[in-house]
């Protein structure tokens, strides 16, 4: 009896140490969210949108239970970890997290918000977490779900939407045409574009099959979501592949049907039933059928779920408590802290919709540029430039006035953004015998960044120096189905100051909004705007008019996507 009342004693701690342990993937699954909450909140609006990267947004879902399977297999030696090597690579990887967020976002502008940069620190700290908890031994070992989260970054999947993008909408609407012929619909092809298709019936509307119907979403989505799971059941491996392809094939029919679907509705039933009631709900619904039609068929594809690995091991990789725990938690929730704070400055370089990237959507690329409320808008003329940024290209401008104040502005837009890296304003200074005197990098709001060049021009011996600043910064824009990148740029000096500048400037400082200003200027990622207080004035002129001008563009962006 007393031995076995010694034996009782003797196992319990070793269950409470298992449970304990369970700790660490726990950490990991709370800290990587705290330090890109943002990020992550972004992500989570496109979830519901119908985009080809809708389902990116259950990514991170999806390879946490990826992790929770391969982390049962038996732990790595810890003797092939250093912990000095681990912790180093810890810290690299943390500082690349502080360059993805108080460096790039400032540099790139929209273009930082195009690619998605921010979601690259999931997979990054994540990484660097396993590395400080289990060392490189342990990340070998969960190295598939590691490798599963970098898909959170979506990028290399809009790549691939906009390489099979097009290839997908033509089949689409060849299949829409084929419709409209085999079930005699009052529906006709426009001559002028064959994705259009308009109705010859009583009630009249116009189709379109664009890439949110090429049924890209399907495909994208099944092998998103069928991957980990395929990664976690036992069977060949070309068998998995094989799966893959097939179920991504049916997603695609699945979307042909559809569009079918939709025609008919729309010309039997009305186009309120069915783009209004039908269209949001049958893609989701013929998805889940196609999904679970090749859950039940995987088994034919010799296929079946790892139940070998079902229950956890005590040894296991994620029971594995590596030395000093308490301490390597409290660094990691330091570093996560670090991040969120940073991921607040996020905000400011949001997109424009929660559903579409930073693009703005205009009818001929001098479009883009706005009427400026308070301000009357002087179109110049063109600048022949296509010899620099080709011949596609346009360059323009403008002249906005105000009373007393004026503001010139050149326009410069061109499918390839190598040009514009290439011929910039502050070779165009040098060439003019200007004489640069400082260059930074200010917030113009909505996440544009603006380059603010300082320069003097020497305007012959009898009549001082005039002081002088470029600031121009980068858009993204479309045009049709087709990506331009623009520059604008104002051309400002004192002489084009208003005589009232300096007194509105004096009468709005106030120690709430010096305050404001120190705040930005310390937690921000731009450095101060102002190289020499000579220049405050006309920095400031134009910094407040680019400000108005970005405002002006992005209301009209977001009034055209609705």
């Amino acid at each position: 009896m007393i031995q076995g009342a010694k034996q009782n004693v003797s196992t319990s701690p070793s269950r409470a140490a298992s449970r304990f342990a369970y700790w660490s993937p726990l950490w990991l699954c709370l800290l990587v969210p705290v330090a890109a909450w943002y990020s992550l909140l972004q992500l989570s609006g496109v979830a519901l949108s119908d985009t080809p990267l809708a389902f990116v947004a259950v990514v991170p879902v999806l390879a946490g239970y990826l992790l929770i399977h391969d982390g049962r297999a038996p732990a790595a030696s810890r003797q092939r970890s250093d912990p000095f090597i681990d912790s180093l690579i810890f810290l690299v990887l943390f500082l690349v997290c502080l360059v993805l967020l108080f460096v790039l976002p400032a540099r790139l502008s929209w273009y930082f918000w195009l690619k998605r940069f921010d979601l690259l620190i999931v997979p990054i700290f994540a990484t660097a977490v396993v590395i400080f908890f289990w060392g490189l031994g342990g990340a070998a070992v969960v190295r598939r779900s590691l490798l599963y989260l970098a898909l959170v970054w979506p990028h290399p999947l809009a790549l691939l939407n906009q390489a099979l993008g097009q290839t997908l909408v033509d089949v689409s609407a060849a299949f829409g045409a084929l419709a409209v012929r085999v079930l005699a619909l009052p529906i006709a092809v426009s001559p002028t574009d064959y994705t259009r298709f308009v109705s010859t019936g009583p009630e009249k509307f116009t189709l379109i099959v664009a890439d949110t119907c090429s049924g890209m979403n399907a495909m994208i989505g099944f092998l998103v979501i069928g991957l980990p799971l395929a990664l976690t059941w036992s069977g060949r491996r070309w068998s998995k592949v094989n799966w893959l392809i097939v179920g991504a094939l049916a997603a695609f029919l699945s979307n042909l049907l559809r569009l079918g679907i939709l025609f008919y509705l729309s010309a039997t039933a009305g186009i309120d039933f069915a783009l209004g009631t039908v269209h949001p709900v049958l893609g989701t619904a013929l998805f889940a059928l196609v999904f679970v039609g090749m859950l039940w068929l995987a088994r034919y594809f010799g296929l079946s779920f790892d139940v070998k690995r079902a229950v956890p091991a005590i040894k296991s990789q994620l029971a594995v408590r590596p030395e000093s725990f308490r301490t390597r938690v409290f660094l990691v929730g330091f570093a996560a802290v670090v991040l969120a704070a940073g991921q607040t400055t996020l905000s400011q370089f949001g997109p424009l919709s929660a559903d579409s990237l930073p693009a703005t959507p205009v009818r001929e690329a001098r479009a883009l540029m706005p009427a400026v409320p308070g301000w009357t808008r002087e179109w110049g003329s063109e600048i022949k430039w296509q010899n620099l940024y080709g011949r596609d290209s346009q360059s323009w401008t403008l002249v906005y006035r105000a009373g007393e104040a004026s503001m010139v502005v050149q326009f410069v837009a061109t499918p390839d953004q190598n040009l514009l890296d290439t011929y910039t304003l502050e070779q165009c200074n040098q060439f003019h015998g200007e004489r640069v005197i400082g260059v930074s990098t200010v917030s113009l709001g909505h996440g544009i960044s603006g380059r603010l060049i300082e320069s003097q021009f020497d305007r012959g011996r009898e009549r001082p120096l005039l002081n002088q600043n470029r600031l121009y910064w980068y858009m993204p824009l479309t045009v049709g189905r087709r990506l331009y990148h623009a520059r604008i740029a104002l051309f400002a000096d004192t002489e084009m100051l208003p005589n009232q500048q300096r007194a509105q400037r004096q009468s709005q400082e106030n120690p709430l909004v010096q305050l404001r200003d120190w705040l930005d200027s310390t937690f921000s990622p731009y450095p101060a705007a102002m190289s020499r207080p000579d220049f405050a004035e006309v920095d400031a002129y134009a910094i407040d008019f680019g400000r108005q001008m970005v405002e002006a563009i992005v209301s009209k962006s977001e009034g055209s996507s609705r």
